[in-house]
């Protein structure tokens, strides 16, 4: 199993679903940021619905100097979901066995609850970690987001 599927298959594991809370997800993204050095903020979000969690977040990582114009605020965003739906009945899930928060490789695919959108952040902070040692003329910034 390559690197990007043994991460993308550890945070499946997390518990993300939404009305749950993100916050397990969200402190090991900020982890996974601030050791590739990016500058990382985590900003709690408030739902006034029924039934949602408190615990939810979204974690903003910077990479470059976000003051460069300060009237445009200009950059280049990339987003990700860190959390995710109900999965719904357990033995939907065939090829995790019923488990959807326990990742299984199939046919070179990577099967779990939300390994899609996690893959997603995990291959836009590698693409993001290319640049941490090149001059930017404007910041990148990567948020994984919740409740979207």
């Amino acid at each position: 199993m390559s690197r990007l599927f043994s991460e993308s298959a550890k945070m499946v594991q997390f518990n993300s679903i939404s009305h749950q809370g993100n916050d397990e997800i969200a402190e090991h993204c900020c982890s996974l940021m601030q050791a590739r050095g990016l500058t990382v903020e985590l900003q709690q979000v408030f739902h006034s619905r029924e039934g949602v969690s408190k615990r939810q977040f979204n974690v903003i990582g910077t990479l470059g100097d976000t003051l460069v114009d300060r009237t445009t605020q200009d950059g280049l965003l990339f987003i990700s979901n860190l959390d995710t739906p109900n999965p719904g009945l357990s033995e939907h899930w065939i090829e995790t066995k019923g488990k959807p928060q326990i990742a299984q490789e199939y046919n070179d695919k990577l099967f779990g609850l939300g390994a899609h959108a996690k893959t997603d952040f995990l291959c836009k902070l590698s693409a993001i970690n290319k640049s941490k040692n090149k001059k930017l003329l404007m910041p990148v910034y990567l948020v994984g987001a919740c409740g979207s």
